[in-house]
Formats: structure tokens, C-alpha cells, sequence
């Protein structure tokens, strides 16, 4: 959203000093890329599953998903993290996920 202002006042000579903005495509990728799927895309899968009927299994609800901003787990069950310019990002549970989709629903 701002390189492409900055680009233009550097090109019309414009004093401006720029802001350093991290290249974070990578991660924005994850969640409008349609090949093969989308994070959103794999959530709502198995969010509109029954929850009676099915357990989550996260190797297999994001198996589609191949990225290096994208990572499961290993020492927590069910639980994803999303790579971007943050070092350190929250990590949240699917369930947690869920009920603050819930909540915004209401």
C-alpha cells in the first residue's frame, strides 16, 4: 500500500525520505492464493464441519498448504503459526479460532 506512493514520489523528485517497509507478499499469499488452497479456505472446511461428528487434525485440514510462512506445530497438537515481519506472533488454537469467530457472529 505505501511503496507504491513512495516509488512515485522518488520518480517525480520529490524529497522524501523513505520508509522501510517489509516485503510481507509471502504471507499475504497464504490467505488469497488459490493454488493448490488458501488458509481462509482450509479453516472454514473445518469449521463447517459438525464438531460431534469429527476431531481436528491439523496435518490434515492444512496438508494443501506448502509455504514457508506457514508452519504446524510439533510441540503443540492442533496449533499453526503464520511466519511474517513480527518475530515473535501470537499462535492461536484452532478452537480458540473458532470461538472468536463465534463471538464476532453474535
Amino acid at each position: 500500500v505505501l511503496t507504491q506512493p513512495q516509488e512515485l514520489y522518488l520518480q517525480e523528485g520529490l524529497e522524501w525520505d523513505p520508509i522501510r517497509i517489509p516485503d510481507n507478499r509471502g504471507t499475504v499469499m497464504l490467505f488469497t492464493d488459490i493454488q493448490p488452497a488458501c488458509l481462509i479456505d482450509c479453516i472454514e472446511n473445518e469449521c463447517e464441519k459438525p464438531a460431534e461428528t469429527t476431531s481436528f487434525q491439523a496435518d490434515e485440514a492444512f496438508s494443501e498448504i506448502s509455504s514457508p510462512y506457514f508452519m504446524l506445530s510439533h510441540e503443540i497438537d492442533n496449533v499453526f503459526m503464520i511466519r511474517h515481519y513480527i518475530d515473535e506472533a501470537p499462535t492461536m488454537t484452532l478452537e480458540e479460532w473458532q470461538a472468536k469467530q463465534a463471538a464476532e457472529k453474535k
